[in-house]
C-alpha cells in the first residue's frame, strides 16, 4: 500500500486534482470580473459585498491557498525527482532503430 501511496503517479494525480480544483475560481472570478463592464455598479458590488462577508467563502480562500501550496510545491518535488531522467530517456528512444513492420 505504501508503494501507491507514495509513488509519483499518485503525487501526480494529486497534483491533477488540485489544478482541477483551482480552475473552480477562474469562471468565478471571471463572472464577476464581468460585470464591471456593466454601466450600474450595483450588481458588481454586491457580488464584492458577498465575497468578501460570506463565510463560507472566507474557508474556501483558505483552502484554495492550501490547494496553491500544495500544487507547487508537488510540481517542484516531481520535477526534481524525475526531471533529470527525461532527457535519458528521450536518448534511449533516439539511439533506438525504429521498428520494420516487414510482412504485412
Amino acid at each position: 500500500m505504501d508503494k501507491i501511496v507514495f509513488s509519483s503517479i499518485s503525487k501526480k494525480f494529486v497534483m491533477a486534482l488540485a489544478g482541477l480544483f483551482l480552475l473552480t475560481f477562474l469562471p468565478i472570478h471571471f463572472v464577476i470580473n464581468l460585470l464591471l463592464l456593466k454601466s450600474d455598479p450595483v450588481p458588481f458590488n454586491k457580488a464584492a459585498h458577498f465575497m468578501a462577508t460570506f463565510p463560507v467563502i472566507k474557508i474556501m480562500e483558505i483552502v484554495l491557498m492550501a490547494v496553491i501550496l500544495i500544487h507547487v510545491s508537488y510540481g517542484i518535488f516531481l520535477q526534481s525527482r524525475t526531471g533529470w531522467l527525461v532527457p535519458l530517456v528521450m536518448q534511449v528512444v533516439r539511439d533506438q532503430r525504429p521498428l520494420s513492420f516487414q510482412g504485412l
